[in-house]
């Protein structure tokens, strides 16, 4: 019976690691490439751009644009057309969270929103225009080098060797906890006191500070008091734009996603309320939440 339950374990292991290697040589698939993001402030109609940031990303699919809404051009220095997007600040949103139990939210109406939109960086374009829905210009705003906000260069220069390093580290972990599941000490069945919730460290700090933040595909909500986040996702097709959002944590420096505590929800125009799964509301690799 031991040395069957050996070779189990072992032949577990060769599996969990085959599966692990081909999720992770599928997301190579996946590319980033240089984009623009455009952080704007709406205040009461007003529209101003905060700093407009050069990065490596991904663009969000924008095949499925609103028939109408604010418009954000990209011209070279002959004002010809280089790329075109119509876009809507999410000043509606519905929110479902619980806390202890109790629920809470409901419809959120603002005035005021911070937003980021993403463009793709051209190194022809000179000049973004971005016009309100009546086709008049609010913004002209060049495109220099002066202009542009540039990542830190070790987050810029991190490569494939960088992420390969940091998915071992999730990796391994994840091996270790597995095994400390399957031969538990016998000490860890002793009652121990309960230890104070722990302060949040820096990086956790540093994306709840950014909190309330908001971009075309996704809106982010921090809660003091559980000390968790909710990510709402703005548009279809839900896998993708989750994605883009978990990249989004891992663009700023989040390795260990379930460090921070999400939770991921839908506006209804991407799925029905109460439909979400419990793998779509939880993060990938890190406990499943409780079924609402």
């Amino acid at each position: 019976m031991s040395n069957f339950k050996s070779k189990f374990t072992v032949s577990l292991i060769f599996l969990v690691i085959f599966l692990s290697v081909a999720a992770f040589v599928r997301a190579q698939q996946y590319q980033k490439q240089e984009i623009l993001d455009v952080n704007l402030h709406y205040k009461d109609k007003q529209v101003s751009v905060v700093f407009i940031e050069k990065r490596l990303g991904f663009l969000p699919d924008y095949r499925n644009q609103p028939e109408k809404g604010y418009t954000a051009v990209l011209q070279d220095k002959r004002n010809e057309e280089l790329f075109k997007v119509l876009f809507d600040f999410p000043l509606y949103q519905f929110v479902d969270t619980f806390d202890k139990k109790t629920p809470e939210g409901g419809l959120i109406v603002r005035n005021e929103v911070d937003y980021t939109l993403a463009l793709p960086y051209m190194g022809n374009a000179t000049k973004l225009t971005i016009s309100d829905p009546d086709g008049q210009t609010l913004i002209t705003k060049e495109l220099t080098k002066e202009a542009l906000v540039v990542p830190k260069a070790e987050v810029k220069k991190e490569g494939i060797l960088a992420r390969i390093g940091n998915w071992f580290k999730g990796f391994f972990a994840k091996i270790g906890s597995f095994f400390k599941n399957i031969f538990p000490k016998k000490e860890s069945q002793k009652q121990v006191s309960v230890s104070p919730t722990p302060t949040l460290d820096a990086d956790i700090q540093k994306i709840a500070k950014l909190a309330p933040f908001t971009a075309d595909f996704m809106t982010i909500l921090y809660f003091d008091k559980s000390q968790s986040f909710l990510v709402t996702i703005e548009k279809a097709p839900f896998d993708t734009s989750k994605k883009l959002a978990l990249d989004w944590f891992s663009d700023h420096g989040v390795v260990d996603l379930c460090k921070l505590n999400l939770e991921f929800t839908a506006s209804t125009v991407v799925k029905k309320r109460g439909t979400l799964t419990q793998e779509e509301r939880s993060t990938p690799g890190c406990a499943l939440l409780p079924q609402t």
